[in-house]
């Protein structure tokens, strides 16, 4: 990559300060930017750059520590990069992963959303590679379209960084936070949430509104056994039953900021949370994996969004019949969990002060049972990598952990 550095600056033109003093935006000229290679994922991002130059990064925590995902290598000779004018903001890696995108690919727009000076410049994603290339802004899915337009950012000033690109002037903010790592600037959490318009809807007007978001349709990529059944008792005492893959964005969000208290069955949903500003309801999330993974994923989040929050810990996961090459073992991060649901309903109760009648110990049991039915005959909880003798092991070793939990 090479480049012409301003150095750190505010990032507009003779624009008056930003309001997120800790936060800093780079500005340089003449820069040649180039696409992602080959292999490129979420833990490793490759990106031709000339030696020794670190003008990108992506940040992660380990242990409280940052460090930069992205391995810089040598660029190829090729062809001549296409021309890009104007000031461009950097946006970083786009994921194309609900959480991910929301945790690590929007935290860059800050100074489109800090005040009005840069709130038109176009943003350049980095997309990442997959077979038959790269994303495309009219191929995008539906939820990041949905997350886009909420930030006010529309298809027309979107760049993708799929081929190398030459940038008259190209801006760089800090990335002002991360997937595991808390705003560094205080008042970033105060951008949010962004004017929802009708969508926020009129406030509950005394009715006391409870919401538990559910991942019942997503066994086969991790949630907790007898889901179904608690969600039935939640629903006849009043609870908001929400499934958020099949509602738009911004009514999920107008809906968690009304909310009296939020019940999270642990998931990508979660990550919405950060675009939700500061809530006053009590959160509580159903932990399918464990409560330090939780702490230490979610953590961050929780804190600034809903200081009242906890983790109600799950029991133990459920063998998954998906198995990770790389690691040689059970993919356990798709795992589903058995949780001790007449305690979570106890908690639920202590929570919102819900009458909540406890289901029968025989009821638990059939619920749990079906879901794992569900896990077992849905095709989507094995992915491609899976060959049948790491599956038949698998299965043989969820059917002893059936039999040993009572449910065979």
């Amino acid at each position: 990559m090479s480049r012409g550095q301003d150095g750190p600056t505010n990032p507009g033109e003779g624009a008056p300060a930003h309001p997120l003093p800790r936060l800093a935006c780079a500005r340089h000229r003449d820069v040649v930017v180039h696409a992602l290679l080959p292999g490129s994922a979420k833990a490793r991002l490759i990106l031709p750059d000339t030696p020794g130059d670190r003008l990108i990064t992506h940040l992660r925590s380990r242990k409280g520590a940052l460090y930069d995902v992205v391995e810089h290598v040598p660029a190829a000779p090729g062809a001549a990069p296409e021309a890009v004018p104007g000031p461009v903001i950097y946006g970083g890696p786009l994921f194309e992963h609900y959480g991910h995108a929301v945790a690590e690919s929007i935290h860059r727009l800050w100074p489109r959303l800090a005040g009005p000076d840069l709130a038109r410049v176009p943003v350049a994603f980095h997309p990442t590679p997959r077979r038959g290339g790269f994303l495309t802004v009219p191929a995008m899915p539906g939820w990041m379209r949905q997350i886009f337009d909420y930030l006010g950012l529309p298809p027309g000033e979107i760049v993708l960084i799929d081929r190398p690109l030459r940038f008259d002037l190209l801006l760089v903010p800090d990335q002002a936070k991360g997937q595991t790592f808390a705003a560094r600037d205080p008042g970033y959490v105060d951008l949010f949430p962004r004017p929802l318009g009708a969508a926020a809807g009129p406030a509950s007007g005394g009715d006391r509104l409870d919401v538990y978001v559910s991942r019942r349709h997503y066994h086969h990529a991790g949630s907790y056994l007898g889901e179904a059944l608690v969600e039935e008792i939640l629903a006849r005492a009043g609870f908001v039953i929400v499934h958020p893959e099949a509602e738009p964005l911004s009514e999920v969000i107008a809906l968690f900021r009304r909310a009296d208290a939020l019940v999270f069955s642990e998931g990508s949903a979660l990550h919405t949370l950060e675009l939700c500003g500061r809530i006053q309801a009590p959160v509580l999330v159903v932990a399918r994996r464990s409560v330090a993974f939780c702490e230490t994923v979610f953590g961050p989040i929780l804190a600034a969004a809903a200081p009242r929050h906890s983790v109600f810990p799950a029991r133990e996961p459920v063998t998954p019949l998906d198995w990770d090459i790389r690691k040689e073992g059970p993919k356990w991060g798709n795992a589903s969990a058995r949780v001790d649901l007449r305690g979570l309903l106890a908690a639920i109760a202590a929570m919102t002060g819900a009458v909540l009648d406890p289901p029968a110990p025989e009821a638990v049991a059939t619920a749990e049972r079906l879901d794992l039915l569900r896990i077992i005959l849905d095709p989507r909880s094995t992915g491609p990598t899976t060959d049948d003798l790491h599956l038949g092991r698998l299965l043989r070793r969820l059917r002893a952990q059936a039999a040993e939990s009572g449910l065979a």
